[in-house]
């Protein structure tokens, strides 16, 4: 029985219940893209990497450092390549969305590994990381993720990334024993912030880390056939 998650796990599951089985409980590996000196366009995964980076080390005045840092290391140093990612972090960094925030103390990728949730039979242990936590001067705190990804049509996220952002905030509460003030997602791609809503997650969250834990087999994980034409596990699938 699965007791561990990943607070984006959740998410993952809502998405398919059958490519979170692939991904989370068999494991199964993928071929490996192409090096960034093969291809003519950086990965999508590679450029939201370039992005983190850069947001997790930049202090207001080491950009052109680290951003050639997070080059290097994810884009095979490979300027032109990165270029998507440049674009997305200097319009992101001269927005009011991050100049709200940018004199304020932060700690960013916090890691946790704490019993979030738990039922009459089990606990279950929720990992993550945190893009950023900040420190507001009435002394709560303010938690930010970054999405590199393409914003939604409607403005409101899938629900997962709801669950997402509840799970930070129970852990980022218990961990430094302050209130969340807010809890909100920022689109670079629109420069646009979606805010957790003020209200109670776990409940619906514990019942589906029950539902996964009591599933056994691949038969169990039914697939979302609407979601079969981009899934890398799609030649895998026995649907």
């Amino acid at each position: 029985n699965m007791t561990r998650f990943s607070a984006s796990s959740l998410q993952e599951y809502e998405y398919c219940p059958r490519r979170y089985f692939y991904q989370a409980v068999a494991r199964l590996t993928l071929p490996e893209e192409a090096g960034p000196e093969t291809v003519s366009q950086l990965p999508a995964t590679e450029i939201g990497h370039v992005v983190h980076s850069t947001l997790e080390k930049y202090d207001g005045f080491n950009l052109e450092e680290v951003y050639g840092a997070a080059v290097r290391e994810f884009a095979g140093g490979n300027f032109k390549l990165a270029q998507p990612a440049r674009q997305l972090l200097d319009a992101y960094l001269d927005s009011d969305l991050f100049l709200n925030f940018a004199s304020l103390p932060r700690t960013t990728e916090y890691a946790f590994q704490l019993p979030l949730l738990a039922d009459q039979e089990r606990a279950y242990v929720i990992t993550g990381s945190v893009d950023a936590i900040i420190y507001n001067e009435d002394g709560s705190l303010s938690i930010v993720d970054y999405k590199t990804g393409q914003p939604p049509a409607d403005g409101a996220p899938k629900v997962g990334y709801a669950y997402q952002l509840a799970l930070y905030q129970l852990a980022v509460e218990q961990k430094f024993n302050r209130p969340v003030r807010q809890a909100a997602l920022h689109f670079l791609q629109n420069k646009q912030a979606w805010v957790l809503p003020q209200r109670d997650y776990r409940e619906v969250m514990t019942a589906l880390c029950r539902e996964i834990a009591l599933k056994k087999d691949e038969a169990e994980f039914a697939p979302d056939l609407t979601k079969c034409a981009y899934c890398p596990y799609n030649q895998l699938c026995r649907r």
